[in-house]
C-alpha cells in the first residue's frame, strides 16, 4: 500500500503520464521509486547511525563521569568522618586542657595565699628578734646596775662582770645566728615558690597559646566539613541527574532522528531556494556586468551624453544595484539617451577649441582650472600627468601609444581575483591588472590625443565611478 501511494504521489508530481505508457515503463519507474526509496533509507540509516555513534560516545563519558563522581563522593565521605573523628578528639583535648588550666589556676592562688603567709611569718620573726634584742639589752642594763652596787674591792666584780659579758654576748650571738638562719630559710623558700609560680605562669602562657592553635584548627576543620557536605550534596544531584539523563537517552535519541530529517528536509528545500535565487543573481550580474562594458566601450569611442543627465543616471543606477533592485531603464533606453546626446552634441560652455593635439601641459592647465591635485613629471620616454582624487591615483601617460593608469590601494585576496576575472571579461576596452608588491588595484586603457581635455578627463573619470567606485564632491 505504501508503494503504491508513493507511486501516486510521484505520478501526480510529474504531472501525470499518458495512458499510452507501456507497462515496461511502469515498472521501470516502480524499479526507479524503489531504489530512489531504498537510496534514502540508506541515507537515513548513515545518519542514524552517526549519530547514534555520537550519542553512544555521550553516554560512555557520562558513564565515565558518573565513575568519576562516585569516586570522588567516596574520597569525601571518608574525609569526612576524618574530620569529624578529629573535631572529636580536638574537643576532647580542648575539655581536658580546661580542667589543666582551672588546676594551674587553683595551685596558684594556693601558692599566692602561701607566699602571704610566709611573708607574714618572716615579718613576725623579724619583730620578735627586735623585741629580743631590746630584751637583751634591758636584761645587760640591769646586770651592769647590780654590779655596780657591789663593792669596788670585790674580788668576784671583774670575774662577774667578764663572765657576764661573755655569756650575754654568747647568748645574743646564738639567738640573732638562729634567726638570721631562719629567716634566710624563708627568704629561699620564698623565692623558691616565686620560682615556681612563675614556672606555672609560663606553662599556663603556653597552654593557653596551644589552646588558641587547637581552636583555629577546628574552626578550620568545621569548614572544610561545611565544603565537604555542600560538595558532597552538589554530588549527589549531579548523581541523580545523570541517573534521569541515562533513563531518558533512548526517548531522546529518538526525538533527536526525527528533528535531523526534520531539518534535513528543510536545510534540502532551502538550499534548492538559495541556488535558484544565486542562479538568477549571477544571471543578473552577468546582465549589468555587459551592460557596463557596452556603455565604456561608447565612452571609449568618444560618445559623451550630457554631464549631468549621465551622472544623474549612474548615480541611480549604483543605489538600485546596491539595494539589489534590478535597474528600472534597460540598456535600449539607455543606447536611446546616448543617442539623443550625440545628437545635441555638447554645450559650447563644456567644450574647449583644440585645434592642435593634446599635451600634457594643455591637459593640467585643465585639470588644475577645475581643482584637482596635479603634478607634471617630465621622462626621455614622454611626458606624464599625476592626478590625486580621494583615495585614487591616476596617471596620464604622453607616451606612444598615449595611455591612462588608474590605481587604488587594496589588499590581496580571493576578492581581488574574482573581481578581476570579471572585470577583464566585460572586453570594455580596459585591462585590469593587480600589483603584489605595491598593493593596487590597476586599470589601463588608451587614449587618443585628438580628444579634448574634457572628453578625456570624462572619460577617465567615469571609468573610475564604474570599477573603482569614485565620487566627486557633488556626489558626495
Amino acid at each position: 500500500m505504501d508503494e503504491m501511494k508513493m507511486y501516486q504521489e510521484a505520478q501526480a508530481a510529474g504531472g501525470g503520464r499518458p495512458q499510452a505508457a507501456t507497462m515496461p515503463d511502469m515498472l521501470e519507474q516502480m524499479r526507479q521509486i524503489f531504489a530512489d526509496r531504498d537510496a534514502e533509507y540508506t541515507r537515513m540509516e548513515q545518519a542514524y547511525q552517526k549519530r547514534k555513534e555520537i550519542l553512544d560516545a555521550k553516554e560512555a563519558s557520562l558513564l565515565e563521569t558518573l565513575s568519576g563522581l562516585e569516586d570522588r563522593l567516596s574520597v569525601v565521605t571518608a574525609r569526612e568522618g576524618n574530620v569529624r573523628e578529629k573535631e572529636a578528639e580536638l574537643q576532647e583535648k580542648m575539655e581536658s586542657l580546661a580542667k589543666e588550666k582551672a588546676a594551674l589556676q587553683e595551685a596558684q592562688a594556693e601558692l599566692e595565699k602561701e607566699k602571704t603567709e610566709q611573708w607574714m611569718k618572716v615579718s613576725l620573726l623579724r619583730e620578735e628578734a627586735r623585741n629580743e634584742k631590746l630584751r637583751s639589752q634591758r636584761l645587760a642594763g640591769e646586770y651592769e646596775e647590780k654590779l655596780s652596787k657591789l663593792p669596788a674591792d670585790s674580788p668576784y666584780l671583774s670575774v662577774l662582770q667578764e663572765t657576764a659579758g661573755q655569756a650575754a654576748r654568747k647568748q645574743m650571738e646564738e639567738k640573732i645566728a638562729a634567726m638570721e638562719t631562719a629567716l634566710r630559710q624563708k627568704e629561699q623558700t620564698i623565692i623558691e615558690m616565686q620560682a615556681e609560680n612563675e614556672g606555672r605562669e609560663v606553662q599556663i602562657a603556653a597552654l593557653q597559646g596551644t589552646v588558641g592553635r587547637q581552636k583555629e584548627e577546628l574552626e578550620k576543620g568545621k569548614e572544610e566539613n561545611r565544603q565537604l557536605k555542600a560538595k558532597n550534596e552538589y554530588l549527589t544531584k549531579t548523581n541523580q541527574e545523570l541517573e534521569e539523563l541515562s533513563q531518558i537517552l533512548p526517548e531522546q535519541q529518538k526525538q533527536d532522528m526525527e528533528s535531523l530529517h526534520t531539518l534535513a528536509k528543510e536545510l534540502t528545500e532551502e538550499k534548492e531556494a538559495l541556488e535558484e535565487e544565486n542562479r538568477r543573481l549571477m544571471e543578473e550580474n552577468r546582465r549589468l556586468q555587459e551592460e557596463k562594458g557596452e556603455l565604456f566601450k561608447k565612452l571609449m569611442a568618444g560618445t559623451q551624453p550630457g554631464t549631468q543627465e549621465r551622472e544623474g543616471w549612474q548615480e541611480k543606477r549604483d543605489r538600485e544595484e546596491k539595494n539589489g533592485v534590478t535597474p528600472s531603464r534597460n540598456t535600449e533606453e539607455i543606447e536611446e539617451d546616448d543617442r539623443d546626446a550625440d545628437e545635441e552634441g555638447p554645450g559650447q560652455a563644456d567644450v574647449l577649441p583644440v585645434e592642435e593635439p593634446l599635451t600634457a601641459e594643455v591637459l593640467q592647465e585643465y585639470l588644475e582650472e577645475n581643482g584637482a591635485d596635479t603634478r607634471l613629471l617630465h621622462s626621455s620616454e614622454g611626458e606624464l600627468v599625476a592626478v590625486t582624487a580621494d583615495n585614487l591615483q591616476i596617471m596620464f601617460s604622453f607616451r606612444e601609444p598615449p595611455r591612462f593608469d588608474i590605481r587604488k590601494k587594496q589588499k590581496s585576496g580571493w576578492s581581488i581575483k574574482k573581481l578581476l576575472k570579471r572585470y577583464n571579461e566585460n572586453k570594455a576596452g580596459l585591462t585590469f591588472t593587480y600589483d603584489e608588491t605595491e598593493e593596487e588595484f590597476i586599470g589601463s586603457g588608451e587614449f587618443s590625443l585628438s580628444m579634448s581635455p574634457d572628453e578625456l578627463v570624462y572619460t577617465v573619470y567615469q571609468a573610475a565611478r564604474i570599477y573603482f567606485g569614485y565620487q566627486n564632491k557633488e556626489e558626495k
